[in-house]
């Protein structure tokens, strides 16, 4: 009977204390998912930007394309 009202507080204060840890953990894992939120928003408006220089670029090749046509000028 002594010993288990010894364990019985050392296994609570090892329950808190890991109850401690995992918040770090999970503190630690919702700021990671912010970056990860933060890096995934750059990375849309990145492959936006890129899809919008791509249309000009086709639009100006297709000016280009007519201007040469006008102009008389070969390939």
């Amino acid at each position: 009977m002594a010993d288990e009202a010894q364990t019985k507080p050392m296994l609570e204060t090892i329950l808190e204390e890991m109850r401690a840890g995992f918040a770090q953990v999970d503190k630690r894992f919702d700021a990671l998912e912010q970056r990860f939120e933060a890096v995934e928003s750059l990375v849309d408006r990145a492959a936006s930007a890129a899809y919008d220089t791509r249309a000009e670029v086709r639009e100006l090749k297709s000016d280009l394309k007519r201007l040469r046509e006008q102009l008389n000028v070969p390939a």
